[in-house]
């Protein structure tokens, strides 16, 4: 009958701990309850046990430090959590003093303001506007200048402009024109634009008016 060995090269075994634990116990025990058998065993009985014994001791050691490093990973990520979100925090309050100041952004301590979303400055007023009426009844054209800080442009539109009449937003897009549709052919009407970005809305341009076609 062969005897089964074990091979095991700078420490590594396919074999699990545990299992290669209760193996070398079995044959310990083996060994020790038939001594008459067994009169000399290599090595002796009380080194066995103790690297056993060892072996364990070693095992649990490292079950309690894995338990920890659990218990540690998981206070670090909620830990990476909240310094992320401090940061974020920080840097929408350097951007609220900052106003897309690079040199005030670099104050804060941020290493470059590549690494910072700073806000962009409120768009100016919109400038160049007027109006054109359209071959059809009803519909008039709006033109006016590009506003490089601008996402969105507001129209804004009142049946009284020549007595400050109240404004009312009809439209708003992109581009810097506008076509309005619809309108009741022979009123005279007021329009004005306003710039927005992220930031907020700009103040509001000179207004013009126009008879609707």
């Amino acid at each position: 009958m062969a005897i089964e060995k074990f091979k095991c090269k700078k420490g590594n075994l396919k074999l699990s701990t545990n299992k290669l634990i209760a193996k070398a116990q079995s044959v310990d025990a083996g060994t020790t309850k038939h001594s008459a058998v067994f009169v000399s065993p290599i090595p002796t009985n009380a080194v066995f046990i103790d690297n056993i014994t060892q072996l364990l001791t070693l095992e649990d050691a490292k079950i309690s430090l894995e338990t920890q490093l659990k218990a540690l990973n998981a206070q670090i990520k909620t830990q990476i959590t909240i310094v992320i979100s401090n940061l974020t925090q920080r840097a929408d309050y350097v951007d609220t003093i900052a106003l897309g100041n690079k040199d005030i952004v670099l104050l804060s301590g941020h290493p470059s303001t590549n690494n910072i979303k700073t806000k962009r400055p409120i768009p100016c007023f919109v400038t160049g506007l007027w109006a054109k009426a359209g071959k059809e009844s009803g519909t008039i054209y709006l033109y006016w200048k590009k506003n490089s800080l601008a996402d969105t442009f507001l129209i804004e539109e009142s049946p009284t402009p020549m007595i400050s009449g109240s404004y009312n937003i009809v439209d708003a897009g992109k581009k810097t024109t506008c076509i309005l549709k619809d309108r009741v052919s022979g009123a005279i009407k007021g329009y004005r634009v306003t710039a927005k970005n992220a930031s907020g809305v700009s103040e509001h341009s000179t207004f013009v008016v126009i008879v609707i076609p």
